[in-house]
């Protein structure tokens, strides 16, 4: 999944039922398994390919490599905040899932405090914004696609109605 725009994560909120106040972009602060990057995208093997002077300080390769990974994830899977009429929604890629993070409202799952879900779990027996075998809490749900993304945005708009929730 891909939310690489602004305009992508607000159409996908307002297909939703949220009106969509304002989104920003942020920083993708997950600390994830980084993608490996290819020879080809190492783009110095010296300390003066990468503009430093004092080489006594020189990153090893397998450092700029790490730098260059983690440069990559951030700016190629962005966080967004969006601003709704509940509230603030969090928005951020992750390893192999978005994660919408709805800590900021008054919107909570009642009955559940953290589950991540395996395979057999009796998920009948939790507060929940999906039965599907996700991570999810009171404050948070991971969708793997964007079908999915939108149907936990609906089921979260659904019980924000039913909560009255104001922002």
């Amino acid at each position: 999944m891909s939310l690489q725009t602004r305009e992508q994560v607000a159409a996908l909120f307002t297909l939703a039922g949220f009106e969509v106040l304002r989104v920003w972009r942020l920083p993708n602060g997950y600390v994830g398994e980084k993608e490996p990057l290819t020879d080809a995208e190492v783009v110095g093997d010296t300390p003066g390919d990468l503009g430093v002077v004092d080489t006594s300080a020189a990153p090893t390769r397998g450092v700029v490599r790490h730098w260059m990974a983690d440069y990559r994830w951030r700016h190629a899977r962005p966080a967004w905040l969006v601003k709704t009429q509940f509230g603030l929604v969090e928005v951020t890629h992750r390893k192999r899932v978005v994660e919408f993070d709805w800590r900021e409202t008054a919107i909570r799952i009642q009955g559940v405090e953290h589950h991540h879900a395996w395979p057999g779990d009796n998920l009948e027996r939790f507060g929940h914004i999906t039965p599907d075998l996700v991570s999810q809490s009171e404050t948070y749900v991971h969708a793997w696609t964007e079908e999915k993304a939108l149907e936990y945005l609906k089921a979260l708009r659904r019980v924000a109605a039913e909560q009255e929730v104001k922002a």
